[in-house]
């Protein structure tokens, strides 16, 4: 629900975020570092969640497209293509 959360945290402060870097903070250690555009992230950023778990990438729309590496908690990772939040292939 991170992303949920962040939409509504974001349509407070989207006169602030628009075509802009910027970091947000939830409640429950979500954050997102990084571009925003539209109010939302857009462009490179970094996403991480209190259990260590960490988005390094590309965004669009709010979500995880293009290329970028999900490292879980454990230290697992996967690297590559994403689109709309779900994993397509690895480089």
């Amino acid at each position: 629900a991170f992303f949920k959360d962040l939409k509504v945290a974001l349509e407070i402060m989207t006169q602030f975020l628009d075509e802009r870097v910027g970091v947000i903070t939830l409640v429950g250690g979500k954050r997102y570092e990084g571009e925003f555009r539209d109010g939302q992230p857009n462009g490179q950023g970094t996403y991480s969640i209190a259990d260590g778990e960490k988005y390094v990438g590309t965004f669009k729309d709010g979500t995880f497209n293009g290329q970028g590496t999900l490292t879980r908690a454990d230290g697992s990772t996967l690297k590559g293509l994403w689109e709309n939040g779900e994993f397509l292939d690895s480089n």
